[in-house]
């Protein structure tokens, strides 16, 4: 979006839904408002311009500061997740390709569909396409290649 606002500088307005939906950190801010964009946020019904009031570029800091707070805790959260779910010896996220998720205490387990579907077609039934990881000696912490 950045890129493409800077190749063409006669589009100066940007919508956008809310204030946290624009910005991800500091610098987009910055990056932001260095290109003198009218800012349109839609469900904030404000518009914010080079010819703002001060107090409306004030409020609109404040609630640059609430979404980066928002999205920290929000990784924070995740990783905490994680973090709980691969010291309990499940699979942390989704399976990868080649595997399915399921409840048992190991967390993933190869997609038989696949392998049956790989045995008709000739390919090999042995790479599902996991990325060459040895979910085995994932959970013994040792390397996964």
């Amino acid at each position: 979006m950045i890129a493409y606002l800077r190749r063409h500088p006669g589009h100066r307005v940007l919508l956008v839904e809310k204030t946290d939906r624009l910005y991800r950190n500091f610098k987009d801010y910055l990056t932001i408002e260095e290109l003198a964009l009218e800012i349109h946020l839609v469900k904030e019904n404000e518009i914010l311009s080079k010819d703002s009031r001060s107090s409306e570029k004030f409020v609109h800091a404040i609630k640059l500061v609430m979404a980066k707070n928002y999205i920290d805790n929000l990784s924070e959260e995740v990783k905490k997740g994680l973090h709980t779910k691969a010291a309990q010896g499940l699979w942390p996220s989704f399976a990868p390709v080649g595997y399915v998720n399921t409840m048992s205490s190991a967390g993933i387990r190869i997609n038989e569909q696949l392998r049956l579907s790989n045995r008709a077609t000739g390919s090999n039934s042995n790479d599902l396409g996991g990325g060459g990881c040895d979910f085995g000696n994932w959970r013994r912490g040792g390397d996964s290649k």
